[in-house]
């Protein structure tokens, strides 16, 4: 899958083992979706942030002070309602790395009247390091941020730290780059997605496949017909193409189709199974059914994992693009469902 270097974090007082990825227990708050809120204290990155050592033996330090002279227990009743997260991207060549844990995990340190948080994170080596300050639905609590190098990652305002998709979008378009929103810091999960839309995913999971670290070759055109360039490349390798209207929404099962050819020329690194699904055990597809060989060899994979008790696929509805951020993560070895389908007595 996406082959990335170790790398070790640490708290300077304590050991911290952060996952990747973590499920988030935070609420949503109540406000309309990008728009601004103010933190209950004032948060800034302190001098003693940064980078230090050599390859192979580097340490980050990320260190947040807080509004000179504030109490701990204010800074304690404002975690509580802030819920803040330190938020680090590391970034080696093409490979992405992403941590976040919660403020209120990291023990506050006082001296001489003013108190902070810091953590460390040993690295093997770094082109770059990003980290910022998120409330814990995800929204920004400062513009400030530490960057070492040119890179951000993308955000939008429409995905919620919340939303169940919210790692899905984030893994999808900051670690693959398959996916980069519909513009003005806007992903639009609810919409759904095209054949022209589906056709780049392929294209893009099909090169990323072949060359993980690589820049992808084929780009967007111009104009109504912007995915030309994807067809003609989809042609040229054998993907499936011919649609009747491209700005259609594509149907989840063309979708499973697509996306199965994309990656199935290595079925051991991208569909090794991982669960039971008996045939014919899927309730609306049939092994009949024109895409069975895709959609079966994908629930095996742990791609998908149908809807409700009996996993049904809803083949012929259309599908969000939350959703299918969802199965490129999972293509990708990020979030796979296990589970299993059928008698096997």
């Amino acid at each position: 899958m996406l082959k990335c270097k170790r790398i070790a974090a640490l708290a300077l007082i304590a050991l911290l083992l952060l996952p990747l990825f973590p499920a988030s227990a935070l609420a949503a708050a109540d406000r309309a979706p990008g728009e601004a809120r103010m933190p209950k204290i004032a948060y800034s990155f302190a001098d003693g942030t940064g980078i230090s050592g050599t390859p192979g033996n580097m340490i980050f330090q990320a260190r947040v002070m807080f509004a000179f002279r504030t109490e701990p227990a204010e800074i304690a009743r404002a975690f509580q309602e802030d819920q803040p997260l330190l938020c680090l991207w590391t970034y080696v060549g093409d490979s992405f790395f992403y941590r976040e844990t919660a403020l209120a995990e990291l023990p506050l340190i006082t001296k001489g009247g003013s108190s902070y948080v810091q953590v460390a994170y040993l690295l093997e080596e770094a082109e770059g390091v990003f980290a910022e300050l998120l409330f814990g639905d995800g929204s920004p609590i400062t513009d400030e941020a530490w960057n070492f190098g040119d890179w951000r990652p993308l955000r939008f305002d429409d995905v919620p730290h919340s939303a169940w998709y919210y790692s899905s979008v984030n893994y999808a378009a900051n670690i693959l780059g398959l996916l980069s929103g519909t513009g003005n810091r806007r992903f639009a999960p609810d919409e759904s997605i095209s054949y022209a839309e589906a056709l780049a995913l392929a294209v893009r999971m099909y090169e990323r496949s072949i060359s993980p670290h690589a820049t992808y070759s084929v780009t967007p055109g111009s104009g109504a017909d912007w995915y030309r360039p994807y067809l003609d490349f989809a042609r040229t390798i054998g993907l499936p193409w011919d649609y009747p209207d491209y700005h259609a929404a594509i149907t989840r099962a063309e979708l499973a189709q697509l996306f199965y050819a994309a990656l199935h020329h290595l079925p051991d690194v991208y569909h090794k199974e991982i669960n039971k699904v008996a045939d014919g055990s899927i309730p609306d597809v049939p092994m009949r059914h024109k895409y069975a060989e895709a959609i079966y060899t994908l629930y095996r994979a742990g791609i998908l994992s149908g809807s409700g008790e009996g996993r049904s696929f809803l083949p012929d509805t259309t599908i969000r693009r939350s959703e299918a951020a969802a199965l490129l993560s999972r293509s990708f070895g990020e979030g796979r469902q296990e589970f299993s389908l059928g008698n096997f007595n």
